[in-house]
């Protein structure tokens, strides 16, 4: 969605709980590939279609045939999850992974790649996976700074899919970075709910 489109939508604001919540993927989105801090590995992923793909097969072998549906969220994506908060601006990431890591959870994998779709700027997207009954994942000083400053400095549009139904994790796409814009709300747990507290 373009800055435009953002700035017109209408945002959902909903909370989720976490009790149930096994893996929480969070991920930052970067037009300019000299976002992505240094020294956070590279990963392939596959093409669009193959995730949609994916998606939808999943959700047809546990039964699940209506969420396999394209354009249930989105035009001409698979979405098998439900959207909990939508197009909310000026959110900030900077209580997250502190309140996640007093909910349980731990950084098990940090990654980042290339997402490319046809007709569309390219972005690239830091993945960070965080899980409950693991060990953190020792981070270099300079990517543990690096993603500090993301969560401190910038101020983004916040989306998160609530993905239980078929088994997949919590995600959290934050994009569309405002780097000078006003904190509005930050993204917090509070009681093993994930939710967007007004600034």
């Amino acid at each position: 969605m373009n800055a435009t489109a953002q700035a017109q939508a209408t945002p959902l604001i909903g909370q989720v709980s976490l009790k149930e919540q096994k893996s929480i993927l969070v991920k930052f989105f970067f037009t300019n590939e000299k976002h992505v801090p240094r020294g956070v590995p590279n990963k392939d992923r596959a093409v669009m279609y193959l995730v949609d793909y994916n998606h939808a097969q999943k959700a047809k072998s546990q039964g699940q045939d209506e969420l396999a549906k394209l354009g249930r969220h989105r035009e001409g994506r698979v979405d098998t999850g439900e959207p909990v908060i939508k197009d909310l601006p000026g959110v900030q990431a900077a209580l997250l992974k502190d309140r996640l890591t007093k909910a349980g959870f731990a950084l098990k994998n940090l990654h980042w790649f290339k997402q490319v779709k046809e007709g569309r700027t390219p972005k690239f997207v830091v993945v960070c996976e965080f899980a409950r009954g693991t060990q953190a994942t020792e981070l270099p000083a300079d990517v543990v700074e690096a993603l500090d400053f993301l969560s401190y400095a910038a101020r983004w549009y916040c989306h998160v899919w609530d993905n239980r139904t078929v088994g997949n994790p919590l995600t959290i796409n934050f994009v569309g970075r405002q780097p000078d814009a006003k904190v509005q709300y930050y993204l917090s747990v509070v009681d093993e709910t994930l939710l967007a507290i007004p600034a």
